[in-house]
């Protein structure tokens, strides 16, 4: 779910590099490629374009008026903005990509939230930050704080620029978008650079210089290692995937809901799909239809996947299987027809899940890492009766 955060996150940090080199030299083509960095960053994550406002910030700090340099800059940016939002128009609204009136209901929608909000929410959220950011590396937020007093003591224009793209992007994502707890991925690639200027000054007054680093790297370091070890390791989904190509039959009949697992569906089982709800159908079911009997990929089953047919009632009696994905361990995530499946089947197999939301990470601290043994939802697999 974080993937084109990362995206924006490194895009954002780039555009960075070249608003620091804009500062020390004023090159044309750092003012170019800054654009370019910044217009990239829009592409994945909107709010986080928001680093150009700092170049401008800088530079008419400096030079007090529009010079080409800076209509470059903002042109590059502008080009690639307005490539992403032609391509990809949902990237900037929550609206059907193939439903203009939808899109342009949100667009609205965003625009009259400024009205609702107020200043007790936008610290709320910068609180939120800080508090994910303590949670996940306590060490890196304090060092970033004592990193923060010593950049506005080295370079005040600099640090201010820095402090101003944070408070906007906050205030941003609080006042039009939805402020989701990855979205301080973005803020944190600058946070680290403070933490490890904060670091720098600070073993000047250690003798003990790389007893010190190891404790703050190590700190970082092991949780990390485990995390990466839990990204690595099959979640639920893949569990739940495997054993059902090697417990179920081939061609059996599967009544499921999965939103995400995916299991190689039947010809004819996507053609049913397609007959109930041509909207039904994703990318890799038409990819499906097209490839020859030999290449197909095995075993397959013959899926009606009610996630993608909402308010569609199906009966237990046409089916031999129900597979269910949830992440709420009381299935009230679950829609009410679906749960009702349940006491018509009988338990196969049941996937645990350790987190019950997609952010409840966010929620937890480096150390309870080493109490989840994999990642991913609720995965049951039944029998109807």
């Amino acid at each position: 779910m974080a993937r084109h955060w990362v995206y924006g996150a490194f895009f954002a940090t780039l555009a960075w590099i070249f608003i620091t080199l804009v500062y020390k030299s004023g090159e044309r083509k750092h003012y170019f490629w800054g654009g370019i960095s910044a217009g990239l960053s829009f592409g994945a994550t909107p709010p986080s374009a928001l680093t150009l406002l700092s170049l401008g910030f800088l530079h008419f700090l400096k030079r007090k008026l529009v010079d080409w340099n800076l209509i470059i800059s903002g042109a590059s940016f502008l080009a690639l903005a307005l490539l992403f939002i032609s391509l990809h128009p949902y990237g900037l609204t929550l609206g059907d990509t193939g439903n203009e009136s939808a899109i342009l209901a949100n667009v609205w929608e965003r625009l009259s939230h400024p009205g609702e909000r107020s200043p007790f929410g936008f610290f709320g959220l910068a609180g939120n930050f800080l508090e994910i950011l303590w949670r996940s590396d306590a060490l890196l937020l304090i060092f970033a704080a004592l990193g923060a007093v010593f950049f506005f003591k080295r370079d005040f224009r600099l640090g201010l620029s820095v402090f101003l793209f944070f408070v906007t992007y906050i205030f941003i994502l609080y006042t039009f978008f939805t402020a989701l707890p990855r979205a301080v991925l973005i803020i944190l690639p600058l946070s680290a650079v403070l933490a490890g200027f904060g670091l720098e000054r600070l073993l000047n007054f250690f003798r003990l210089k790389a007893l010190l680093v190891f404790l703050v790297f190590g700190f970082a370091l092991i949780p990390a290692l485990r995390y990466d070890y839990l990204l690595s390791a099959a979640d639920t989904r893949t569990l739940a995937t495997t054993w059902i190509r090697e417990n179920i039959p081939a061609q059996s009949k599967i009544l499921a809901y999965l939103p995400i697992t995916r299991l190689p569906n039947t010809k004819e089982g996507i053609n049913k799909m397609e007959k109930i709800d041509a909207k039904s159908l994703r990318a890799a079911d038409r990819a499906l239809l097209k490839i020859e009997p030999e290449f197909y990929p095995k075993p397959a089953f013959e899926i009606l996947n009610l996630h993608f047919l909402p308010g569609y009632s199906a009966s237990p009696e046409d089916f031999q299987y129900l597979v269910l994905e949830y992440e709420k361990a009381d299935q009230s995530d679950l829609p009410s027809g679906v749960r009702e499946l349940v006491f018509k089947a009988r338990l196969l197999k049941r996937f645990e899940s350790q987190l019950e939301v997609r952010d409840e990470i966010s929620t937890r601290f480096p150390w309870e890492f080493f109490e989840i043994q994999r990642f991913g939802p609720f995965v049951d697999i039944y029998e109807f009766r």
